[in-house]
């Protein structure tokens, strides 16, 4: 009777070892954790208009005032360019001139208005000898040329090509080329020079004294000529708008293309090339 105790004995204890041992088992999967962190740094868009401008207060005919304009990709990321130009001469005061005349013998002074504060003054004006004349002569840059339909756009590679639009009285520019991150565009405008045959409102003043014998009196007369567009006492200004954008094909579509007012019509051609230079 204790033989066969024991053998139950030894056959309950490996039993129970085998339990054990089966929910060991169902513990024992193989896993891991995996993760990758990935960092993208953005580029930097900084661009910038530039100009070196010291307003004059006292601009005359045939004064030459430094005006320096470029664009400047202070970023790291390359772009593209356009600007526009415009310009405007108001009058900024009334103008009065000193006229004489005879009362009892006497010559006396009375102050006449010839031209009126707000007149918006034209930027171009006929010359006594029926020329064309423009106001405010602009030096551009030596990077800078006339559109003409005529030449390839690969001939405009990195200068500046502007045009001037009558209906709108504006120049436009396009830079045929990619302002890199960290570089400046070539020279856009140097300065800008009054044109040496704009006149002043009042010309050709006279004053005549002499003596009438009849009535044993002094007698003055006085006469002038005046300059319906005269550019005394005026304020002229010239506006520059430039519009940048990342250099690639899609931002240049979106951005630029018909985009009328800082691309004109006949700068569609000019823009394709353009975006054929992006990636």
């Amino acid at each position: 009777m204790r033989r066969n105790y024991r053998k139950a004995s030894q056959i309950v204890s490996l039993g129970a070892l085998a339990i054990v041992l089966i929910i060991g088992g169902t513990l024992a999967y193989f896993n891991q954790d995996l993760s990758a962190s990935n960092v993208f740094l953005t580029g930097k868009y900084d661009t910038d208009l530039h100009e070196e401008f010291k307003p004059p207060g006292d601009w005359q005919p045939g004064v030459e005032i430094p005006k320096k304009v470029d664009i400047k990709n202070k970023g790291n990321v390359d772009v593209v360019a356009v600007a526009r130009m415009t310009e405007i001469c108001v009058r900024k005061e009334d103008v009065f001139i000193t006229t004489y005349e005879t009362v009892d013998g006497r010559k006396t002074e009375r102050q006449e208005k010839v031209a009126s504060k707000g007149d918006v003054l034209p930027l171009q004006f006929e010359d006594s000898d029926g020329t064309q004349q423009e106001f405010a002569l602009k030096n551009f840059g030596s990077d800078v040329v006339p559109y003409a339909e005529a030449k390839s756009s690969e001939e405009y590679r990195n200068k500046w090509v502007y045009t001037y639009d009558e209906n709108s009285k504006a120049y436009y520019f396009i830079y045929m080329g990619l302002i890199e991150g960290g570089n400046t565009s070539p020279g856009l405008l140097e300065s800008v020079t009054m044109n040496p045959r704009a006149q002043a409102t009042v010309t050709h003043t006279k004053l005549v004294s002499d003596y009438d014998k009849e009535n044993k009196k002094d007698r003055y007369t006085f006469s002038y000529d005046t300059n319906s567009f005269g550019y005394d006492s005026a304020e002229y200004r010239l506006n520059i708008t430039a519009k940048t954008v990342q250099a690639t094909k899609d931002a240049v579509d979106e951005v630029l293309t018909g985009n009328r007012e800082m691309v004109p019509e006949n700068f569609d051609k000019l823009a394709a090339s353009l975006k054929e230079m992006c990636r």
